[in-house]
């Protein structure tokens, strides 16, 4: 997923080439921080949603504040594919600020062109592994967005260290016993590839 300018005029010319560049699938932008949260609803961002919709682009975006302006977009946008990070949850979504975070998020399962990373767990839980305090908000989301269109992260480069890269994966593969072999087939990895486009490898004949 590659980062495009959103305030010049290059970024709609770049966007008409964008997957012929080798190993992009997509575009991440970010509405979190003081420089770029304005950006959502002054308009800077406007030009690039029907263009992204145009030209058949999946868009990765981390808008914590700001959920109901991207249930907006994806109303307005129904063919465009929009991923939330981190279940839409800020750094300041801890513990037991989880519940209400959930709401928000679940707010926009009603469209069928939005999906949702549950990623980053470990980063919003001052438990130990397996987070047990997450457990319920986690399958909520779930449950509410469906297993198809719910995708792993570790986000490895935030997560506590404490936490171990494995963990992040023995988390959902191990600890959530509400979720079978099969939810995990496309939780792991087979829904956000196709949400992508993204060609797995063929097993090679022995």
């Amino acid at each position: 997923m590659g980062r495009i300018a959103l305030k010049t005029s290059a970024g709609k010319d770049a966007l008409k080439q964008w997957r012929e560049q080798p190993g992009m699938l997509g575009v991440r932008l970010t509405f979190h921080r003081d420089a770029d949260r304005p950006w959502l609803t002054d308009g800077t961002a406007d030009w690039f949603w029907p263009e992204a919709q145009r030209n058949d682009i999946p868009v990765m975006v981390h808008a914590p504040e700001r959920l109901t302006e991207i249930g907006e977009v994806a109303a307005r946008y129904p063919n465009l594919r929009i991923i939330v990070d981190h279940m839409g949850f800020a750094r300041a979504t801890m513990d037991d600020k989880a519940s209400p975070a959930v709401e928000r998020m679940n707010a926009l399962a009603r469209y069928p062109n939005v999906f949702v990373k549950v990623s980053a767990l470990p980063c919003f839980s001052t438990e130990p592994y397996p987070f047990g305090n997450l457990r319920e908000p986690l399958r909520r989301v779930i449950e509410a967005f469906g297993p198809r269109r719910a995708f792993w992260g570790s986000d490895i480069t935030r997560v506590p260290t404490t936490c171990s890269y494995r963990q992040t994966v023995t988390h959902f593969t191990e600890e959530l016993d509400f979720l079978s072999p099969g939810d995990l087939e496309w939780i792991m990895g087979r829904g956000l590839a196709d949400c992508l486009r993204w060609p797995l490898a063929q097993p090679q004949p022995a």
